[in-house]
């Protein structure tokens, strides 16, 4: 009976833990990865147009290695544009300057791409290997160690694109002749550099975007399959769950959950909020928006901070601090804040735009970053909270 008991607990946590993961969690950091991306995988259709025009205009150039000559129409078919081996056709080509290719490094935008490329690496896997610890306990069940070896590979298999560009760009077959290149001074062509830099990072993008959506379906399946697993004969020792930021007790409640949002005013980030909470089924109260009946606005505020459950301050870029220069939220948004921790001191979930700071009296409470364009880490922090508030819980299947 106590290996039975043990084994309901240990399926209703994995269960309730992999559903909020794949109905809240991995889609949202889908979603707020697709956004950071969205101008880099655009750029990347420009971009190799343009290295397939400056590819075809100088493939021309004797013994197999290209420079950075190239056709002054990209539009025109491909001549060769040589007189003998060392006399350019100055009239129809044109050699890149060195500014113009720290220009076109610009334009495409290589460093912030690299950048993302890191902060996206390290966010996705840190979430990973939280996933993996939390379901370990699996791997003691019958019939679900394959599924904890997948999660395990998406862990430990490659996070970045690493196929050798640079062997693709060298000459082919009777051409390659890397001595004399080099005694000709001749080097890799600045679209090929580009090219080498530039596509393995577009190509990683889609490596962390699979990963995210093989971890979906991995828990998916160890949800499902969980109702059927059962102990191996002999164990004894019970199996301990890291869950952080989940909840044991669910709270009882006759009406969906509310939650009270101070904000500074209509923005992207309140739309995306307001979004994401249906989405998990809470009802978002932006005071504006309800009926007044008569009372003041502070006392309007109060009236509905005692009707919800929790509050989510969404503490957008507002006022400069006169003593610092630096940007602090608006002043309504620091009053409700005032309200809401007499009335939902152990309920309230602060979200700080990036370029902004509390006032010193809220700055040590635990916040988490968001911009207007990004959201992510904000809904991840506010799923774990609710969870933990016990207002949210993963959907029976």
């Amino acid at each position: 009976m106590a290996d039975k008991n043990r084994l309901t607990n240990l399926r209703s946590t994995l269960v309730q833990y992999n559903q909020w993961q794949t109905k809240a969690v991995i889609p949202t950091m889908l979603t707020g990865c697709a956004e950071r991306w969205r101008s880099y995988m655009k750029q990347r259709d420009e971009f190799n147009r343009l290295f397939q025009k400056m590819e075809n205009s100088n493939a021309g150039y004797p013994l197999g290695y290209m420079t950075n000559y190239y056709f002054r129409n990209f539009e025109h078919p491909t001549t060769a544009f040589y007189d003998g081996l060392y006399e350019f056709d100055k009239q129809n080509y044109h050699l890149l300057t060195e500014q113009e290719m720290l220009d076109l490094e610009q334009k495409f935008k290589v460093d912030e791409i690299a950048a993302e490329v890191k902060r996206s690496i390290q966010e996705i896997r840190d979430h990973v290997n939280e996933v993996v610890a939390t379901n370990a306990p699996i791997r003691r069940l019958k019939g679900m160690e394959g599924f904890y070896r997948e999660l395990v590979a998406i862990r430990d298999d490659p996070w970045y694109y690493s196929e050798d560009l640079v062997s693709k760009m060298q000459p082919k077959g009777a051409y390659r002749c890397p001595e004399v290149h080099a005694a000709l001074g001749l080097k890799m062509p600045f679209h090929s550099e580009l090219y080498v830099k530039l596509e393995p990072m577009y190509e990683t993008f889609d490596i962390l975007k699979t990963k995210l959506k093989r971890l979906k379906n991995v828990l998916d399946s160890i949800s499902s399959d969980l109702a059927f697993s059962e102990f191996p004969k002999g164990t004894s020792e019970e199996p301990t769950i890291n869950m952080q930021g989940a909840s044991e007790d669910v709270k009882v409640l006759t009406h969906p959950p509310e939650a009270f949002i101070a904000h500074g005013g209509e923005s992207p980030a309140r739309r995306k909020l307001v979004n994401f909470l249906n989405a998990l089924g809470i009802t978002p109260i932006i005071v504006e928006e309800q009926p007044s009946e008569g009372r003041s606005k502070d006392k309007n505020v109060e009236h509905y901070l005692k009707q919800c459950d929790c509050a989510i301050i969404l503490a957008t870029k507002g006022d400069v601090d006169g003593r610092t220069g630096e940007f602090i939220p608006r002043g309504n948004i620091l009053n409700e804040i005032g309200r809401a921790q007499e009335i939902l001191p152990d309920r309230m979930i602060y979200l700080l735009e990036e370029e902004t700071k509390f006032p010193t009296n809220i700055d040590e409470k635990v916040w988490e970053r968001f911009t207007q364009e990004s959201m992510d880490k904000a809904f991840i922090k506010i799923a774990k909270e609710l969870r933990a508030f016990g207002l949210i819980k993963a959907v029976k299947g």
